[in-house]
């Protein structure tokens, strides 16, 4: 009888420390939901070999089909290009609420509420890794440049003025590449070049990591040796230990840079792809190595015994880069939709359709491929103040995503609130497809997207309708079929629009932040 109690009791200790979970939980490990928001650059739909794609991408896959997973079919970026999308990521909130117009156009305004301000109010301590690209870390590097004055701008955003304790990051959009800068700085020698067919590279983007320097600021210039992707998860590994051993919950944004242009694989990654342009081994190199990048973020969660309850989300920005010509040889650029119309800078679903995947052990017992529920990177920072029980400090600002906590239980099958994008481009550029005002509205299955030659919110012409579930690759406009439909989402479409534009007059005042290359969408 001794011998089977004392069996019984070292049986509960096991369970207790979570080895049947096949994870190793440290003593004194906090409990709390960790939060990890992974996101890729310019990376496509149908790009990652779960959805067919001609990247091998063996960790994402394994964490895409986890019992512990929830693959969304219909995971939209929050914009169709990088910075507005970052913005929805912080602020839940669409990007031209908050002075975001388009890539590198003005700067996040400072009293924005983020999702690290929300993690902070809950006692977590929060970091920011990688491709920042919203706004100049400092008047002294100011990006983009001010057209009226031609001189330094007094308006800078970086990570921690924006609610992160910790940030270790790149002011504008850094070059993807097999080494830190392509294994060079000025005068660019011996950089690595790959598919680029040029002598030199300019790769001149820097790592900030210092909030005493001046400015929050302070350059790591030091040639830093191995992939891109992967010496960000070395820092994160660093952060997420230091948690631990303090038993401190924490949130971490990992913005990669893979795969934005310029991006250079190194041959351990471009050999795995015979048979293929030269280009696209690099691009398909680079994928292959955030992915490894991701699979050392899995085993850090396990050797560190936060595997079960840490909350890990992945997605793209945007669609894949336009297929024209690149700029730097001739070469086509790779990045594929899987057939879904649109790239990156457009509304249709190739442009703002993107991988994603959330893994949360503790909640999701049994995979699900979530066909047709609609989710968006502005539902980020809602379900993080859901499951945190924490307030905005400004209620009474719009938001636009909504917290997910329920459609994860499984207790939702239609997503109760639309999702709504705006985008446009630089008038001055010479594309006149990218010089009108894009807009589309989502409602569960019904996708309302309309073309504007002007900025008066009610004027929405250009009309498309489609049921984006039974017609995911909008061939078929239904517009002239269901006209009362059409008409509904017209006005509900406008009504959104007019509340964007007393957001970006009233609560975030954005004429501070506008340069007259970043003129307001409306």
């Amino acid at each position: 009888i001794y011998r089977d109690k004392m069996l019984f009791v070292l049986l509960l200790c096991l369970l207790s420390c979570g080895l049947g979970h096949g994870t190793s939980v440290a003593k004194g490990v906090n409990k709390k939901t960790n939060f990890i928001f992974l996101m890729a650059d310019d990376m496509g739909w149908g790009d990652p070999s779960y959805n067919n794609g001609t990247a091998y991408t063996p960790n994402l896959d394994a964490m895409a089909r986890s019992n512990h997973s929830i693959l969304w079919n219909r995971m939209y970026a929050g914009g169709p290009v990088c910075s507005p999308t970052r913005a929805t990521v912080l602020t839940g909130r669409n990007h031209n609420r908050d002075c975001i117009w388009a890539a590198g156009c003005n700067h996040l305004p400072h009293n924005v509420f983020t999702v690290a301000q929300a993690a902070n109010l809950a006692g977590y301590r929060s970091l920011h890794i990688g491709k920042f690209h919203l706004g100049s870390f400092s008047p002294q590097y100011h990006w983009p440049p001010n057209p009226r004055t031609h001189k330094e701008d007094t308006i800078w955003t970086n990570p921690g003025s924006v609610g992160f304790d910790e940030f270790y990051s790149t002011m504008p959009s850094m070059e993807t590449s097999a080494t830190f800068n392509c294994g060079c700085f000025k005068p660019y020698k011996n950089c690595i070049t790959g598919h680029y067919n040029v002598t030199h590279f300019p790769c001149d983007t820097y790592w900030y990591n210092n909030h005493t320097a001046k400015y929050g600021m302070s350059p790591e210039e030091t040639k830093l040796q191995g992939d891109d992707g992967h010496h960000q998860v070395e820092v994160l590994s660093q952060f997420v230990k230091q948690q631990v051993a303090n038993d401190q919950p924490f949130l971490a944004v990992v913005w990669f840079h893979n795969v934005h242009d310029h991006f250079v694989a190194a041959d351990k990654y471009r050999n795995m792809y015979p048979g293929v342009t030269s280009a696209q081994k690099d691009y398909y190199g680079c994928l292959t190595a955030m992915d490894g990048a991701i699979g050392n973020v899995q085993k850090l969660l396990k050797d560190t015994g936060i595997y079960n309850n840490t909350m890990v989300w992945f997605n793209s920005d945007n669609g894949p880069e336009d297929p024209a010509e690149g700029p730097w040889g001739g070469w086509a650029w790779p990045g594929s939709t899987n057939g879904l119309k649109g790239r990156k800078r457009e509304v249709y679903e190739g442009g703002i359709r993107v991988p994603g995947i959330l893994q949360w052990p503790e909640r999701i017992h049994k995979h699900r491929h979530e066909m047709n529920y609609p989710v968006c990177t502005v539902d980020y920072l809602p379900t993080v103040m859901d499951l945190l029980d924490v307030k905005s400090t400004h209620p009474d600002w719009a938001m636009d995503g909504i917290s997910l906590v329920d459609v994860i239980d499984g207790k939702e099958t239609r997503r109760p609130k639309p999702l709504a994008w705006q985008y446009r481009l630089n008038a001055k550029i010479p594309y006149s497809r990218w010089g009108w005002r894009d807009v589309a509205y989502t409602d569960n299955e019904w996708k309302f997207i309309a073309f504007l030659n002007s900025s008066e919110p009610s004027d929405i012409s250009l009309y498309q309708l489609y049921n984006i579930v039974e017609d995911p690759f909008e061939r078929h406009d239904l517009a002239k079929v269901y006209p009362k439909r059409l008409d509904e989402m017209r006005k509900a479409a406008i009504a959104w629009r007019e509340s964007v534009k007393r957001s970006y007059n009233e609560e975030t005042m954005c004429n501070a932040y506008t340069t007259n290359d970043c003129l307001p969408p409306m």
